[in-house]
């Protein structure tokens, strides 16, 4: 919501503190975030990390709204096609 609201710096703090106190459980709603600020590296680190953690929510990648920013980016096919989701 932050970065929405132009928040940067605010943004940057939230979502470095996600990362610091939930990287263990919450690696997908990072990927997430990431993905909204356009960062696709960042988010695609997350999305590898949420994949090796076996996240319950990667069922939804294909069709989650935050990650809609990926859907251009060459690397977002092939990670479907690991997920099983390149139909």
């Amino acid at each position: 919501a932050q970065f929405a609201r132009g928040e940067q710096r605010e943004s940057d703090d939230a979502l470095r503190e996600l990362m610091e106190q939930h990287a263990d459980d919450s690696a997908f709603q990072i990927a997430e975030a990431c993905a909204y600020r356009r960062e696709a590296d960042l988010s695609f680190q997350w999305l590898e990390r949420a994949y090796k953690q076996h996240a319950a929510e990667l069922c939804q990648v294909k069709w989650d709204l935050l990650l809609r920013n990926l859907h251009g980016d060459p690397r977002w096919v092939p990670f479907l096609r690991k997920m099983g989701l390149n139909d």
